[in-house]
């Protein structure tokens, strides 16, 4: 019995190794999406930026009533998250969904 079982903990390390060292050929970025987790404000703001991506920090503001900071912070977390992106200049630009 504890032969059996020193070979099950064995084949479950070697599973857990082999899941973690998955080497894809060719050096291949392989995009995974993994969830991510949103404040309140940050999920309005997202869904805000769906409809509306052309808006100033300023006016994104005062449409959710935080201050314009708050509006910065929360889309520079998007930016690092992956889940927005800005296209064309600071100026005349717009935020687009990835």
């Amino acid at each position: 019995m504890n032969a059996e079982n020193n070979r099950n903990e064995y084949k479950r390390e070697l599973t857990d190794k082999l899941e973690k060292s998955v080497v894809l050929p060719f050096n291949k970025k392989v995009p995974v999406k993994v969830p991510v987790k949103l404040t309140k404000n940050e999920s309005k703001l997202f869904e805000l930026l769906k409809t509306k991506g052309a808006l100033t920090a300023i006016e994104f503001a005062a449409i959710l009533g935080v201050d314009e900071r708050t509006i910065k912070r929360g889309i520079k977390k998007l930016r690092n998250d992956n889940l927005i992106e800005r296209t064309g200049s600071d100026k005349s630009g717009e935020w687009k969904i990835i």
